[in-house]
């Protein structure tokens, strides 16, 4: 009896990385680090996380809110932006 020291395939190591009812968690398999953190950026930046983040470092006011959709609206209108 020989025991072959068999590596995971890439679906085998996908389905094992799954954190049941974390859905932004990653198990390491194997002790492949790198998997993990790959997969764990990609989740992050799929869920818009980060974006969100980053939209609220500093407040803005609803009326400046409203002010750059309407400007971002006007340039569009002039320069034939989204037709």
């Amino acid at each position: 009896m020989s025991f072959k020291n068999k590596r995971m395939s890439k679906k085998g190591k996908a389905f094992k990385s799954i954190l049941p009812g974390s859905p932004l968690g990653v198990n390491v398999v194997e002790g492949d680090i790198h998997y993990a953190l790959q997969t764990w950026k990609r989740k992050m930046k799929d869920s818009g996380v980060m974006k969100e983040l980053y939209k609220r470092t500093e407040y803005t006011k609803p009326s400046k809110a409203r002010r750059k959709v309407l400007l971002n609206a006007i340039y569009k209108q002039q320069n034939n932006i989204g037709n």
